[in-house]
């Protein structure tokens, strides 16, 4: 329950405040939230603030088992509180007009909005006092007074995740779950099977450039001598890749949506390693879909009077194109896969856009990094 939004019970007769300590009560979590700001006051000539008020209301009732609270702050304010503690300890330490070290204690600051009142609060939250008279032996010890410290909303998610039984939103599990079905529906078209089984081509691709590395100048009628076994393996791959059309739905609209987007406070929301391959796996099929036609694959289909086969390097280049497209999409495909599956996500090793030995480099080269995209946006 969220006062900020329409769905909050209120009601006429009744004052905001009064509304949100009303809701405490039907709710089962209380979770606090200390950052920078007092935020409203509610007892300004006492100096209680509406967070402080709310608070308290809320520990009555877990007192009473009838709610949990879990307890969280910032961690530059949680570091300024023990600044703000050495220095009022300083204060003490030497002669000063009482009204000075007040003044000092309660600066004015960019970080901080009352660093008196808010270190306070967080020694009432973390049960301070009580937790010293507890160790004396005269008070029982307090409760949920730990404090978990926070950096982003990432941090508060891994730590209510190991109390509360939060589910992933519809949406997002929804979307994950279309997702991983059109991912294994691609592996079901793209992975080859035999008598004994499906196999991955990744092996024989990645071997067939070793043993026939190209190099550039490629000049015109040059030929690619390869051996009958290397060339029968890539036949069996390009015939079945004649059939393969993929057609990615989700993948779209994954990418449009935050479900793998890493919420930042400095900057908003930002890509994740995931969200990366996603995009680059959205790319490969794009690029697969593009060269795969029969008449890139119909260099398959020469015919081998030799224990050596002579293909034309120009109508090679196409078909290694196509291959290392597909061994990415594997690969990636596998990659995203078990990351929805076991959360931990495995950067795979791809083929490069380039098969020609060193063209890759180059072609790099070529390419504007961030860097100099922003450099171009804000320079003059």
């Amino acid at each position: 329950m969220a006062s900020e939004f329409n769905d909050f019970a209120t009601s006429s007769d009744a004052h905001s405040y009064d509304a949100c300590l009303e809701a405490i009560k039907s709710a089962d979590y209380f979770i606090l939230l200390i950052g920078s700001r007092v935020g409203g006051w509610y007892d300004k000539e006492n100096r209680i603030s509406i967070t402080q008020r709310e608070y308290r209301e809320a520990y009555e009732l877990q007192k009473a088992g009838k709610i949990k609270i879990f307890n969280f702050v910032r961690s530059e304010i949680w570091n300024l509180k023990d600044n703000q503690k050495e220095l009022e300890k300083y204060l003490e330490s030497i002669s000063l007009d009482k009204s000075v070290k007040e003044g000092i204690i309660n600066r004015p600051s960019k970080n901080i909005e009352d660093a008196k009142l808010i270190c306070e609060f967080i020694d009432e939250v973390g049960r301070v006092q009580d937790t010293k008279l507890a160790i004396s032996g005269n008070l029982t010890a307090p409760i949920a007074n730990w404090i978990h410290i926070f950096d982003g909303f990432k941090d508060i998610i891994d730590a209510l995740n190991t109390q509360i039984p939060i589910f992933v939103p519809v949406e997002e599990m929804t979307m994950r779950r279309l997702l991983r079905r059109e991912l294994r529906e691609f592996l079901r078209m793209c992975l080859p099977k035999m008598q004994t089984g499906i196999f991955s081509p990744l092996r024989i691709i990645q071997n067939f450039h070793k043993q026939h590395k190209i190099t550039a100048p490629i000049k015109a009628n040059e030929s690619v001598f390869i051996d009958r076994k290397s060339w029968n393996a890539i036949q069996i791959l390009a015939i079945h890749l004649l059939r393969v059309k993929l057609k990615p739905l989700i993948i779209e609209r994954v990418l449009e949506s935050q479900v793998f987007l890493k919420f930042d406070r400095t900057i908003g929301y930002k890509e994740t390693p995931v969200y990366d391959a996603i995009a680059l796996l959205q790319k490969e099929i794009q690029k697969m879909n593009v060269a795969n036609t029969t008449e890139t694959m119909g260099v398959v289909f020469l015919p081998a009077k030799s224990d050596e086969i002579n293909v034309d390097k120009t109508k090679l280049l196409p078909l290694l194109h196509v291959l290392d497209r597909w061994s990415n999409i594997l690969a990636l495909s596998k990659s995203i896969l078990r990351y929805l599956d076991t959360n931990e996500f495995i950067q795979p090793s791809l083929r490069p856009d380039s098969f020609i030995d060193g063209m890759q480099e180059e072609l790099d080269q070529e390419i504007p990094t961030d860097e100099e995209i922003d450099q171009f946006v804000l320079g003059g």
